[in-house]
């Protein structure tokens, strides 16, 4: 009985990053219902495929112990749970048997499996094997009894250990198929004692987490050991002698060493080599083109330099050729690489390569080429029209080129399209009208203008991904792009229409985009609220309303989504309060309501979100007290050491963010260990907490222009990560803390227009950072370096609140005596030296008392100076 749901298999393995979607969303080809009972009649069953169906969770019935003639099994993908006891023990007759991505499956024991003695294949991929083993390290102890396997599969079952259990795997002598790859927590060196295994095959142990050096497997025709980050390749040494069998290698993801040419020379069956992300130098060498069986060669993600050899266009079974992200260069014709070769794939995206086309090349229908990568290829010139002789294209890249004009009309011809990805481009004219299920479409950075039609909307809304940012497009958001309407699914998971003119109210059709994980409708014209149909996407993890005229209150559901991770609603006119209505976002990251209206305290419920690394409330009306718990950002207690970019979710879309640093209003690309607290330019009082001295992995903090008092505390001189920090326009007293003097890593410091006093602190570092005065502007009765107010006493050891500049200890009234004095001496001078001087006519005088006067004057002015 084979009932194996093709269509959905083929719904599966294409989109393998959406299986949990198509899990809860099966084609209506799936058999779905329960298991009934009435399977144990079947008692004369020898063949039974029921894979890629829906049984709704149910458990495999008890009964399935009687089909004791049963010989092949197969029930994976079909969304089966419950335990494995006694449903297998009595089918000896069993040969074939595969229970992969039972998710749902629980086994509490693998004793069953020593019982199925006639087994040649064994499937459990994504099956926790640990749950059924007393031991981690001896997982595969019943499996080593089934002396007849052949094929076995046990990929992501959570087998850990730094122990790989080689005895165990030894005792099968028949075994010509091993898979153990996705284990990410076996954590052992690698087996090499698999090398007497001479019946193997092929060998899949990708990442795997193994350490050490490949063995010499002569009898192997697959080795698959990517992803394995400490696994040494020595190109040199591994293919020092001759595998004469081998057609596969995957070494993607490992320490690659030496050349190619040893690879080449011993390798001669070789068919597929995936060598991507290897850092792998030097040119790909012209012996290559000796590879006569040569089918895949993926070297994408590496330091390859040099041009690409015309010998390629011999290699006559090449099929998919992938060397994107190099340095390779040179000048290469598309129409040549791809009408001499039957490419059904080719990127040669981001190089250094000038890629020529022709706009009337034509190709026989039977050309295979289904993916074509050309991005940063320097394309030039209008939209290739060659592409829609391309029946079977299913993706299309071609980002970052400076092609121009409109997209021909003809491209609705490409049926099969499912990615299209133009941005970057000059671009322009109406939004083309594609099929629907184009599941990746990436018009963004063009100049596309007009509105988004009802038809257009309708046709985008199938799409998975859909990217439209920084073009001209007008016009109000179709609510056909979130729809209800019978017969159309509406897929999308990333929407992205930020930076444009778009205008008009956001759709309360925007609540039937169910799937919906990233939105981005920033920095456009729209107005009105925000409809409260939003909350209904409760998968919802990016959130940008930036820069728009929205108005009214949309914090009380906008809480309600509680997957949420970005929020970003500055520049708006929102208002109302922000008090207790983010204690439930546990896993918000990112956090700007800067430039609305919100009033209220800052809640102490948000400085509970643990995760929290960007809390922008600026120019706002907050008042209150800034709360002690701001030390509870646990994120902010440290900084991260991860350099990758703060990304949208699975498709990697960059996240950026308006902030003010370093005094400058910046538009800022958001890493993994970007952070930073903003609540400038409210009305907040009290004290600067103690706490926030916890917050040593902060990089910028900014609490200008609101009211805050009393001293700077002592604790942000230990916030060593601290690289930006403004308290400019407060009402703070006392003196700098010494230790901001070594605070290494601050690049910008505002401490004007303040009541600070004392001496302020020196170091090589921190002298550079108001060399000019200007962060301590408008603090009278701050003295040193670099202001020009000398300090009395010793001033390295004198840093109590009390210290003040010399005269400001209560020499005030001195300084008006000094003054009066002044003014009498000079009347009394000027006026009666004047007057004998004149009297008396004599030159010898008359010179004598200006020569008298410059002197007074000059010792008059050289004191209020030092002073």
């Amino acid at each position: 009985m084979n009932l194996r749901n093709t269509e959905y298999e083929i719904s599966i393995n294409r989109y393998t990053d959406n299986y949990e979607q198509f899990a809860f969303n099966p084609p209506q080809t799936s058999l779905r219902g329960k298991f009934s009972p009435s399977f144990s009649n079947l008692t004369h069953l020898q063949y039974l495929d029921l894979a890629f169906n829906d049984f709704q969770e149910s458990q495999i019935p008890l009964q399935f112990s009687n089909l004791t003639k049963l010989t092949h099994l197969d029930l994976s993908k079909s969304n089966i749970s419950g335990s494995i006891l006694t449903q297998f023990t009595n089918l000896s007759s069993l040969k074939y048997l595969d229970l992969s991505s039972g998710y749902g499956v629980h086994l509490s024991s693998t004793k069953w499996l020593g019982g199925l003695i006639n087994l040649q294949v064994l499937r459990l991929n994504s099956i926790d094997l640990y749950e059924a083993t007393s031991s981690k390290t001896y997982f595969a102890e019943h499996i080593s009894r089934l002396s007849n396997l052949k094929d076995l599969q046990l990929s992501n079952c959570g087998i850990s250990g730094s122990v790989f259990p080689i005895q165990e795997i030894n005792n099968l002598s028949r075994l010509t198929f091993l898979d153990i790859s996705n284990n990410h927590e076996l954590n052992s060196s690698f087996p090499v004692h698999l090398a007497n295994l001479t019946s193997l095959s092929s060998l899949y142990l990708s990442d795997c987490n193994l350490h050490g050096s490949v063995p010499y497997m002569p009898q192997l025709k697959v080795l698959g050991v990517g992803g394995n980050t400490d696994l040494n390749v020595d190109l040199t040494r591994t293919f020092e002698r001759r595998w004469p069998k081998l057609q596969l290698i995957g070494i993607s993801l490992t320490k690659v060493t030496g050349p190619f040419l040893n690879l080449i020379s011993n390798v001669p069956l070789l068919e597929s080599l995936f060598a991507s992300d290897c850092s792998i130098q030097g040119s790909i060498p012209k012996s290559i083109c000796k590879l006569a069986f040569l089918r895949d060669l993926i070297l994408r993600n590496n330091n390859f330099t040099g041009r690409i050899s015309s010998c390629i266009t011999m290699l006559k079974h090449l099929n998919q050729l992938d060397i994107s992200n190099n340095s390779i260069g040179g000048d290469v014709s598309l129409p040549s690489f791809i009408s001499k070769l039957n490419l059904t794939f080719v990127n040669l995206s981001l190089n250094k390569l000038k890629v020529s086309t022709d706009q009337h090349l034509h190709f026989h229908h039977k050309h295979q080429l289904k993916e074509l990568g050309l991005g940063s290829c320097n394309l030039t010139g209008l939209f290739p029209t060659f592409i829609c002789n391309l029946p079977h294209l299913e993706d299309l890249y071609l980002p970052d080129n400076n092609l121009n004009g409109t997209i021909p009309s003809c491209i609705h011809k490409l049926k099969n399209l499912h990615t299209l990805d133009l941005s970057y481009n000059n671009l322009q004219g109406p939004l083309p009208v594609l099929r629907q299920y184009v599941e990746s479409y990436n018009l963004a950075h063009n100049k596309f203008n007009g509105e988004i039609s009802m038809e257009s909307g309708k046709s985008l809304s199938t799409s998975f991904y859909l990217f439209l940012s920084d073009n001209e497009l007008t016009g109000s958001i179709p609510i056909s792009m979130c729809s209800k309407e019978p017969g159309v699914r509406t897929n999308i998971q990333y929407l992205d229409l930020s930076n444009n003119k778009l205008s008009g109210f956001i759709p309360p059709t925007i609540g039937y985009c169910n799937f919906l994980e990233y939105l981005n409708l920033g920095t456009n014209n729209l107005t009105g609220n925000v409809p409260q149909e939003l909350e209904q996407i409760k998968n919802l993890l990016f959130l940008q309303l930036n820069d728009n005229n929205l108005n009214g209150d949309p914090l009380h559901f906008i809480s309600k989504l509680h997957e949420l991770e970005v929020l970003n609603l500055e520049n708006n006119n929102f208002g109302g309060s922000i008090s207790n209505v983010f204690g439930s976002l546990n896993n918000l990251k990112i956090l700007s309501l800067s430039s609305n209206n919100f009033n209220g305290s800052v809640p102490k419920e948000i400085l509970n979100l643990h995760q929290l690394q960007v809390f922008d409330l600026s120019r706002n009306n907050l008042t209150g007290l800034l709360p002690r718990e701001i030390g509870n950002l646990i994120t902010l207690r440290s900084r991260s050491n991860d350099t990758s970019k703060l990304t949208g979710g699975a498709y990697l879309v960059d996240l950026h963010l308006q902030m003010v640093s370093k005094g400058i209003i910046q538009f800022q690309k958001l890493y993994t260990y970007s952070s930073g607290i903003d609540l400038s330019s409210n009305n907040l009082e009290g004290e600067i907490p103690e706490e926030i001295g916890l917050l040593k992995g902060l990089y910028m903090l900014n609490l200008s222009h609101n009211r805050l008092l009393g001293k700077i505390p002592q604790t942000i001189g230990s916030m060593n990560g601290l690289e930006s920090l403004d308290l400019s326009f407060n009402k703070l007293s006392g003196f700098i803390p010494p230790s901001f003097a070594s605070m290494d890593f601050l690049g910008y410091l505002n401490l004007s227009y303040n009541n600070l006093s004392g001496i302020i602190p020196r170091g090589p570092h921190f002298d550079t950072l108001g060399g000019d005065s200007s962060a301590y502007v408008n603090n009278s009765f701050l003295c040193g370096y670099p202001t020009e107010n000398v300090c009395e006493g010793d001033q390295s050891s004198n840093t109590s609140d009390t210290y003040l500049p010399s005269g400001a200890d209560g020499n005030d009234t001195n300084d008006k005596w000094y003054l009066y004095g002044a003014v009498a001496l000079g009347i009394i001078v000027g006026f009666w030296g004047l007057f004998f001087c004149l009297l008396l006519k004599k030159d010898k005088w008359w010179f004598g008392y200006w020569r008298f006067i410059d002197n007074i004057s000059v010792k008059i002015v050289n004191f209020f100076l030092s002073d």
